[in-house]
């Protein structure tokens, strides 16, 4: 049996096509290829079959899954290699497939020359340093005659020279441009050319970045100082610093920057946006610092901002108020579970690290029906107050299905002591539920909108339970699985439930002086 086929044409016409190949006696799926030229009659691979590799074992998962990465393309280079990855299986089991790519060409595609290729391609130095880029000189199609290197394009005053010159292809040679400490900043392009008989000649591009001193300091320009409302993932932009190469950008909660939020060096531009989120509701400083092969150089002035508030933060002129806060980093005292293939337990082995510590509530996603229900201790609601919310963050590892889900998760609600519950629901701003469980396989929790994310990373949740203030409630995360597929499961963390009243944050220190005491207080004069 021959499948999942993936085929590409070099430069003379000829077509290599790859793919698994099994049998049900002797042969594990493993990756051949096979090819015709271009004069070859039409409708035939007349060209034999190859062996990337030869597989050694069996798949026994039921993925129903094979193949995705096969792929057959061509060599840049000399438009006449065709390179192949397939994947095969070393040992039979579920899953333990792995990728082999291999390389292979016929030998009536090309004319002999050679090629010429930098690495590195871009040098940075701080003067007087010496830069130096290894040119590789390769043969296509067997060409072995001598080629000449040279070098233009160098800085005024520099000098350029080869460790072997001329080169035998396949071979190789250092390309080293001294003496530059007479070289005036700046970027040049160096143009290494080679030249041979029986050959066009071929040439390669080198940058080359000079720097003789360590860079001036960056000019801040958004987020702008003072602002607010700012998105949680900003764009961060700054005027570029006289002879700068790349940047570092420091944002941190503490003006100080003892431990920055975001850390990213290597910046190239004057401006980025970082992959990961801020904290909503929170003032940030800020600083960039140009670098280049001289050093660092001074900081750039701080600035700071306010993030955008996010559901659930207190809003100008109130503080949070917290009535419930469980990690579970000290166990989980008064938490029970129950229910059905009941799996929730504390696990300090989490699938993905949570937002802080090391333990969470897990429960198995099981390949059959079941309903578990893990309950929280009994929280007093205040009687006002609002917004009243239930925060907590979660890891999904849960079955879907297109629009729904298959096994799912819900938080509810009761408030006479667990007799009965009711479904609560978070709001869209925060971890929405991604729809309506199915009722194919028997999930206890049919019908109703639950979690399933496919995975779905740690997330905040946030839930208004203002309906209920005044009262005493307990909350309660259920999975509910069908009589199919399993997964990782669902993690609970950081569970609390808080509410805002009016009031500023504390200070460090404050004085309105309208006591009249200001012993503290001394003056001097210069």
């Amino acid at each position: 049996h021959r499948w999942m086929g993936s085929i590409a044409q070099d430069s003379a016409g000829n077509m290599a096509l790859g793919y698994s190949a099994s049998n049900a006696s002797s042969t594990y799926p493993s990756s051949w290829y096979t090819g015709r030229l271009s004069t070859d009659p039409l409708g035939t691979l007349p060209q034999g079959e190859g062996s990337i590799i030869n597989g050694t074992g069996s798949q026994t998962g039921g993925g129903n899954r094979w193949g995705d990465y096969t792929s057959m393309n061509v060599d840049p280079i000399d438009d006449c290699t065709f390179w192949y990855v397939n994947e095969y299986i070393p040992t039979t089991s579920s899953v333990g497939w792995r990728l082999r790519i291999g390389a292979f060409k016929f030998n009536e595609c090309g004319t002999a020359d050679f090629y010429l290729a930098a690495s590195p391609d871009v040098l940075q130095i701080c003067t007087p340093a010496n830069a130096n880029s290894s040119i590789t000189v390769g043969s296509i199609s067997g060409f072995t005659n001598l080629v000449t290197l040279s070098a233009s394009g160098n800085p005024a005053g520099t000098t350029t020279s080869f460790s072997t010159n001329p080169v035998t292809p396949p071979g190789a040679s250092t390309l080293t441009i001294g003496n530059t400490g007479s070289a005036a900043a700046g970027s040049y392009t160096i143009t290494v050319s080679g030249t041979a008989s029986s050959s066009p000649g071929h040439s390669v591009p080198i940058t080359l970045d000079v720097y003789d001193m360590v860079p001036g300091a960056p000019t801040l320009l958004a987020p702008a100082n003072g602002a607010v409302n700012v998105p949680l993932q900003p764009t961060f932009s700054w005027n570029a610093a006289v002879q700068a190469a790349t940047y570092l950008l420091e944002v941190d909660d503490d003006a100080g920057f003892g431990s920055p939020a975001i850390f990213q060096s290597g910046i190239i531009g004057t401006s980025v946006t970082p992959g990961g989120s801020l904290s909503s509701s929170t003032v940030y400083y800020w600083r960039v610092t140009a670098e280049n092969l001289c050093g660092a150089g001074a900081a750039s002035t701080v600035f700071s901002f306010t993030t955008v508030a996010s559901a659930g933060d207190c809003g100008p002129g109130t503080v949070p108020v917290v009535h419930f806060s469980d990690d579970f980093e000290s166990g989980a005292p008064g938490w029970t579970h129950s229910g059905t293939g009941d799996s929730w337990a504390l696990d300090n082995s989490p699938i993905s690290p949570p937002p802080s510590g090391s333990w969470v509530f897990h429960a198995d996603d099981a390949a059959l029906v079941t309903d578990q229900r893990l309950v929280s201790p009994p929280v007093v609601l205040p009687a006002g107050n609002a917004p009243i919310t239930l925060q907590h963050w979660s890891y999904q590892d849960i079955e879907a299905t297109s629009g729904g889900c298959y096994d799912g998760g819900i938080v509810e609600i009761s408030t006479n002591g667990g007799t009965t519950w009711t479904q609560l629901t978070p709001m869209p701003e925060t971890d929405p539920y991604d729809g309506p469980v199915s009722s194919t396989f028997g999930n206890p929790l049919a019908g109703l909108n639950a979690w399933c994310g496919d995975p779905a990373p740690w997330t905040r949740s946030v839930v208004n339970l203002d309906a209920y203030a005044g009262q005493t409630a307990q909350f309660r995360f259920r999975l509910g699985s069908d009589s199919s597929v399993g997964q990782q499961g669902w993690e609970i963390d950081n569970v609390s439930v808080q509410s805002c009243e009016a009031g500023e944050p504390g200070l460090p220190f404050s004085d309105g002086f309208e006591s009249g005491d200001t012993s503290a207080w001394s003056a001097t004069v210069p």
